[in-house]
């Protein structure tokens, strides 16, 4: 756990200074004497986003950097999803985390390969897909569940994402969807 560097200024951070900041020091720095307040604040923050965004059972998603210099200069797993749940593991004193994690597949590689995909992304996707049937048009959607299928074929993240994360937010039509964004690759 305090190995993760966070990459994103999550709030009640920024007394830390700019992102990005190793688990281990932001666990040092949120402990120190008088701190107990903000803390408090920032567990609160928190569980009101768990409430919200109900993730926190997800693996975070980890870039592992052997060389620095892709993300940051220092090398280091660094979360590319789940700096949110990174910090709440932090804040209730957790000593590990799921995770997934990315690595170059060659030493010679200055960027990773198939390391994430946005699950936003995905849901954009979704959401085109879902109105481009409603519109009938079926050119469009078949364009777009083309393009999503070959996510699904060459981002392994994508798939996990898919099946972990997003049609779970579509429950109403969580079979429709699968089923189409899905057939071709049954």
């Amino acid at each position: 756990m305090d190995e993760i560097i966070i990459t994103w200024d999550f709030p009640g951070l920024e007394i830390l200074g700019k992102a990005p900041h190793k688990a281990s020091y932001v666990r040092k720095e949120l402990n120190r004497p008088g701190r107990e307040e903000h803390k408090r604040k920032m567990l609160e923050d928190a569980d009101f986003r768990s409430a919200r965004f109900p993730r926190d059972h997800f693996r975070i998603i980890l870039f592992e950097d052997k060389k620095g210099g892709v993300i940051d200069n220092e090398p280091g797993l660094y979360v590319l999803e789940g700096n949110r749940r990174t910090v709440l593991a932090i804040l209730k004193n957790k000593a590990k985390i799921s995770a997934y994690v990315g690595r170059f597949k060659d030493p010679l590689d200055l960027w990773p390969q198939d390391y994430w995909f946005r699950t936003g992304v995905l849901r954009d996707l979704i959401f085109l897909a879902i109105g481009f049937r409603k519109e009938e048009d079926q050119k469009s959607f078949d364009l777009v569940r083309k393009f999503y299928q070959l996510l699904l074929q060459n981002f392994d993240i994508a798939r996990i994402a898919t099946i972990d994360k997003t049609f779970k937010n579509y429950e109403r039509d969580e079979k429709l969807l699968m089923d189409i964004m899905l057939e071709d690759l049954k």
